[in-house]
């Protein structure tokens, strides 16, 4: 009995067994670049499904993360130090306004892909990007540049680069079971 369920879950879920791994280090002139976004294109019909809610701080007159990557219907919770503030997004496709006084934290749900630039009134030095996407394979450099994507569906992927507001590469890699390295090196 048991069997027949594993030889089910394969049927429909293949991207649990047959899933690869792309590691590697983006550079500008050669030195490492952190906060880049590396987001790899899904399958078609491929998403996460999951229900859920990531964070956003704002503490201090700053956010963090400064980029928040995530799949389309995913919730974010906008979490402050207490501080009156009102943080406003006039992006074109995920607008808004909220202004917290004191209580609880306020909760927003992204449903279509697209950017989405994230500001205080009372904190204008303070900008977080929000980047709404269709897949749930990304992540963001570290300060040393790295970054690791795990769980890609075998198959041909574009890999592109965001950087504050523009796709800055792509690249279609080969996914196979195990690890690829990919390194990006961008020019001034």
């Amino acid at each position: 009995m048991k069997v027949k369920v594993v030889v089910s879950i394969l049927l429909f879920f293949p991207s649990l067994v047959w899933a690869g791994t792309i590691h590697g280090k983006v550079y500008l002139s050669d030195e490492p670049m952190p906060h880049v976004l590396v987001l790899v294109a899904a399958p078609e019909g491929i998403s996460s499904h999951s229900v859920a809610t990531v964070y956003l701080d704002h503490t201090k007159g700053k956010f963090a993360p400064h980029i928040l990557p995530i799949e389309a219907g995913t919730t974010v919770e906008f979490r402050s130090d207490g501080m009156p503030c009102r943080l406003y997004s006039a992006s074109e496709r995920n607008a808004f306004n909220l202004t917290r006084q004191s209580g609880p934290n306020r909760s927003l749900t992204f449903d279509r892909p697209g950017v989405i630039v994230v500001r205080c009134q009372d904190h204008p030095d303070a900008v977080a990007h929000i980047v709404v996407t269709e897949t749930p394979y990304f992540a963001v450099t570290g300060e040393s540049g790295q970054y690791l994507i795990e769980g890609i569906p075998e198959g041909e992927r574009t890999v592109r680069l965001w950087v504050e507001g523009s796709i800055l590469e792509g690249q279609r890699v080969k996914i196979g079971q195990g690890s690829i390295s990919l390194d990006f090196h961008i020019k001034k």
